[in-house]
């Protein structure tokens, strides 16, 4: 559960593949490795959770680490960024991100420095996104709904 949604992440039928980038670090002049720079993941998201997994090739057995993703609005005349949120490497990240129902966003990825050659994938999460916090909301308002009801009837 995070932040009051639930979902069911085991089926398999709710998760559809959105996208996969490959980015492999440039040869400097000098013959150096220039670390991979951030990039975009895609820009028409709008899914209030996926599943992102770093796959890196030439990953030592002691690296866990696979960098990090951030979402970017892009309001009319105002881009706005939210927190990073860590990833794990070689493993799939279950993340939940903030959603505008106006808006789509784009996903930024910025992998660690020291990676060679980076794959990532990204899966949307298409199911049922259960929040208990409305339910229960909706049960309160029903409830007392109903107790107006009945006091109406009385008066009537």
């Amino acid at each position: 559960m995070f932040c009051g949604s639930q979902i069911d992440p085991s089926s398999s039928d709710d998760w559809v593949l959105s996208n996969t980038e490959t980015v492999n670090a440039q040869t400097s002049e000098d013959n150096n490795f220039e670390p991979i720079p951030s990039f975009s993941l895609g820009s028409n998201f709008n899914a209030e959770f996926l599943a992102i997994e770093v796959d890196v090739l030439n990953a030592k057995s002691h690296w866990s680490s696979a960098g990090y993703v951030y979402q970017q609005f892009a309001y009319p005349g105002l881009s706005v960024s939210t927190p990073t949120q860590w990833l794990k490497l070689n493993t799939p990240n279950l993340v939940k991100l903030e959603t505008d129902a106006d808006y789509q966003y784009e996903l930024v990825y910025s992998p660690r420095q020291y990676f060679l050659s980076v794959t990532v994938k990204v899966w949307r999460y298409v199911g049922n996104v259960i929040n208990p916090e409305v339910n229960t909301d909706l049960s309160s308002l029903e409830q007392r709904l109903k107790a107006l009801e009945d006091k109406i009837d009385l008066l009537l």
